[in-house]
C-alpha cells in the first residue's frame, strides 16, 4: 500500500550525485531530461529541489540546489474514488486533487456517471499525463497514479485496509464531514468516494456501506461534482494531512501503489 520515497543517501546543497533507477523508480514517472527539476527526499528525511544533469534509462545524475522548507509529500495516504464526469471536469478534478496531495485516483462508473461507451481509452489514457503535469507544477515528490476506470463495486475494493473510508452523499442527514474528521483525527489513511452529477443512487450507498464506507454530508448547498471532490480532498488533507501545517513530525513519506 505504501512505498518509501527516500533516495537512500544524504544530500547537501551544491552536491552532484548519481541515482540508479532501482533506487528511485518513481522518478521515472516524471518527464526526465537534462535540466528537469525534481523534488527528492534524502535518507535523513529532508527534501531538496534538484536539477537533472544527465539522464539514461537506468541512471540519473542530479544536483541539489535548494533545501525545501516543507516536505513535498503528506504523511497521510489519501485515495480519491471519483465517479467519471465529462472529460473536462475529470481533468480538472485530477489536476486539483494532485495539487492537494492525493496519492491515487481511481475513476469509476456508477448509475449516474458517464459510461465506458462514452469514454474511449484515447480519452482516459490522457488522465495520467494531466497528473504528471500537475505534479511537476506543484513540486510533488511523486506522480500519483490515475488508474483505469472500474465499476463502483470494483473500485470500492481497491484500498481495503484504509483506516477511514468516506463517501460524499447529499442524502446524509446526521453525519457531516467535519464531525467525522474531528472524531477520527489520528487516521493516517483515508479513501474518499465522490459521486457524479446527480450524486449516488441509494443502492450504491448501501453497497459502499457494506464495504466499510461512512456516508458524510458537505452541508446544505448542492455542489457540482468537481467542486465537491476538490473541496472534500482539501478538507481531509487539512484535518488529517499537511495542508496548512508547518513541517510535519517524522521523516517517512509514502505513496499508494496497486
Amino acid at each position: 500500500m505504501k512505498k518509501e520515497l527516500s533516495v537512500g543517501i544524504l544530500l547537501k546543497l551544491g552536491q552532484e550525485f548519481t541515482l540508479e533507477r532501482k533506487r528511485a523508480e518513481w522518478l521515472y514517472d516524471f518527464s526526465l531530461r537534462p535540466g528537469a527539476l525534481v523534488s527528492l527526499q534524502d535518507q535523513s528525511g529532508q527534501w531538496f529541489r534538484c536539477r537533472i544533469t544527465k539522464y539514461e534509462p537506468l541512471l540519473l545524475r542530479a544536483k541539489a540546489f535548494e533545501e525545501m522548507a516543507y516536505p513535498a509529500e503528506s504523511e497521510l495516504l489519501l485515495v480519491l474514488l471519483q465517479a467519471v464526469p465529462n472529460k473536462e471536469r475529470m481533468e480538472l478534478i485530477i489536476e486539483k486533487a494532485v495539487e492537494l496531495g492525493v496519492d491515487l485516483i481511481q475513476p469509476f462508473f456508477s448509475a449516474r456517471s458517464y459510461r465506458l461507451s462514452d469514454l474511449p481509452q484515447s480519452k482516459w489514457r490522457r488522465w495520467q499525463e494531466r497528473a504528471r503535469k500537475a505534479s511537476e507544477q506543484c513540486r510533488r515528490g511523486m506522480v500519483p497514479k490515475v488508474a483505469a476506470p472500474l465499476k463502483l463495486e470494483q473500485a470500492a475494493e481497491v484500498i481495503k485496509d484504509a483506516e477511514l473510508k468516506l463517501v460524499l452523499y447529499e442524502g446524509e442527514r446526521e453525519r457531516g464531514l467535519k464531525e467525522i474528521l474531528q472524531e477520527r483525527g489520528k487516521a493516517r489513511s483515508c479513501v474518499l468516494a465522490s459521486g457524479p452529477e446527480g450524486g449516488f443512487a441509494p443502492e450504491e450507498i448501501v453497497l459502499l456501506q457494506a464495504r466499510g464506507f461512512t456516508p458524510v454530508s458537505l452541508g446544505g448547498r448542492i455542489l457540482r461534482a468537481e467542486t465537491s471532490a476538490v473541496l472534500a480532498v482539501g478538507i481531509v488533507q487539512f484535518c488529517l494531512g499537511d495542508l496548512g501545517n508547518s513541517k510535519q513530525a517524522g521523516t517517512e513519506f509514502s505513496r499508494a501503489t496497486q
